[in-house]
């Protein structure tokens, strides 16, 4: 998460980081999906920008899940789920 708010961020860093985040939100475990949903993807509900920031990495289901979780907590993020 620290990557993310940086000005310049390492976006091969960024980029690994987030092809892992969708293994593990595809994983058939409730148990792992579960683990990446809130130690990852909440956390993005954290600060301003961050899921703004994350957008471009992520993949599908980690998308899909991120769109998901925003829509939950009726939070609005212009260019994910705010048209």
């Amino acid at each position: 998460m620290p990557e993310l708010e940086r000005v310049s961020p390492d976006t091969e860093l960024l980029g690994r980081c987030w092809d892992f985040a969708e293994i593990i939100v595809a994983h058939p475990s409730e148990h792992v999906s579960g683990a990446a949903y809130f130690e990852v993807l909440e956390q993005l509900l954290n600060a301003e920008g961050l899921a703004e920031s994350a957008w471009p990495y992520m993949k599908d289901r980690t998308r899909a899940r991120t769109v998901q979780m925003l829509n939950f907590y009726d939070v609005r993020r212009p260019g994910i789920n705010r048209r």
